[in-house]
């Protein structure tokens, strides 16, 4: 293998992120501060000591942010927008509290406009990276194929033969399972470590590759107690009755437009009330607009304006009172009727890890599938809610919050997502 052309690629990549890093750093401390914060300015003429503390730290939540996407930049999972999101989030929140702790001067007004800087310009840098860099892998002897077709979102090539493996530099070494190697390719892959080539096992390249995490690729059930913390728990519960309680006084007098709305179109009752299967298979009744015509049986069709607050999610609304109550998450699962539920439960494997945590309005699958039934795709759409539950975190949460914004504004496209049961090709 050629191995100092993979330690050329990585040492070119991390160069141009660094030096685009620094040109961020620059444009905002000399052009836009300038531009948009003067009082702040002229404090280098009489508070420049404490300026060089701010911008100082600024500095370092770019930089920090920067090089630890590098570090994992050779793999296409890495270049997820929700990542860049979480750790400027986190970087800018440790500035923040270390200035605040040690007394320096901060200006919440420049590190805000910052954050969204930081944001705009490391997400172009990814933007480039998803859409016009091509990631090269290795993939040492497996039982499955991969091919290009099976990662739409990203530009990638897989080299399975020795000869192409010395023809062509590559990001990072595939390996279903090591006590599967014979001598020749330990040796390799003994070689690839000692170079700091990452080595990646095929399933979390998989999980991470997809955002999802497809039964076929599990050994055995995944640990969500890791996730789900007893701390990570408690600030949830917390931040859902919050959210939940502003939410409904904020949308309260559209909830009853919307209620007046529905009697005119097509009657009473205004609510529908349906049984849903919540944490631990508990059953609770969940609340909607009545988008349906009534008493139609199963030849029930979708009223116009019912169309219309579907197409906005705005049916919707009233389960917030549910998240009131306590029956549901702002985030989590979807949850489904009992009678579903248990068709599900017989059909798909893991499919009861969803009722293990609290369901939610909304979730990391509704994100990327949108509503959903039958097997196959319920089959999916568990995938993703496996890979929810063992990433859960408040800053993914916290992103699905938003991107589920997104989809009520502009809708949601379902994605081509590789077949769960045919992705497993033999060579």
């Amino acid at each position: 293998m050629e191995l100092k052309k993979n330690l050329a690629k990585h040492r070119l990549s991390v160069f141009m992120s660094v030096l685009w890093a620094g040109g961020g750093f620059l444009l905002f401390s000399f052009i836009l501060t300038p531009l948009l914060f003067p009082p702040v300015v002229d404090m280098w003429h009489g508070q420049r000591l404490a300026l060089l503390v701010l911008y100082g730290g600024l500095f370092c939540a770019l930089f920090s942010v920067a090089l630890f996407m590098v570090s994992a930049r050779r793999f296409p999972y890495a270049n997820r927008y929700e990542l860049v999101f979480s750790l400027t989030l986190t970087a800018n929140a440790i500035l923040v509290v270390l200035l605040a702790l040690t007394r320096q001067y901060y200006s919440g007004k420049v590190i805000a406009a910052f954050t969204f800087f930081q944001l705009f310009w490391l997400g172009l840098e990814m933007f480039y990276r998803v859409h016009f860099v091509e990631y090269r892998f290795a993939v040492f002897p497996a039982r499955i194929k991969l091919t290009p077709e099976d990662f739409p979102e990203y530009k990638v090539s897989f080299a399975y033969s020795e000869l192409e493996m010395d023809e062509r530099a590559f990001d990072a070494v595939i390996v279903e399972d090591e006590t599967m190697l014979d001598r020749e390719w330990t040796k390799r892959l003994a070689s690839c470590r000692a170079a700091k080539i990452p080595v990646v096992p095929l399933t979390v390249f998989l999980e991470n590759s997809w955002g999802r995490i497809p039964v076929e690729i599990l050994n055995g059930e995944p640990d969500v107690s890791v996730a789900y913390s007893s701390h990570y728990l408690m600030v949830k519960k917390f931040i859902d009755k919050v959210l939940a309680a502003i939410g409904i006084v904020l949308t309260l007098p559209l909830m009853a437009i919307l209620a007046v709305l529905v009697r005119v179109t097509s009657g009473s009752p205004v609510m529908y009330k349906q049984r849903r299967c919540g944490v631990d298979n508990r059953v609770f009744v969940i609340y909607k607009f009545r988008t349906m015509e009534k008493n139609r049986g199963e030849a029930a069709k979708v009223t116009r304006f019912g169309a219309t607050m579907r197409r906005y999610h705005l049916d919707e609304l009233p389960q917030l009172f549910n998240v009131l109550k306590g029956d549901l998450s702002l985030v989590g699962p979807r949850p489904e009727t009992p009678e579903l539920s248990e068709i599900y439960r017989r059909n798909i494997p893991y499919y009861g890890l969803r009722t293990r945590v609290e369901q939610g309005v909304v979730g990391w699958a509704l994100i990327h599938q949108g509503n959903v039934a039958g097997i196959e795709d319920t089959a999916v759409k568990l995938s993703y809610d496996i890979y929810y539950l063992k990433h859960a975190s408040l800053f993914l949460d916290l992103y699905i919050m938003l991107k589920s914004v997104w989809i009520v504004l502009f809708g949601v496209e379902k994605l081509k997502t590789p077949n769960c049961l045919g992705v497993f090709r033999s060579k």
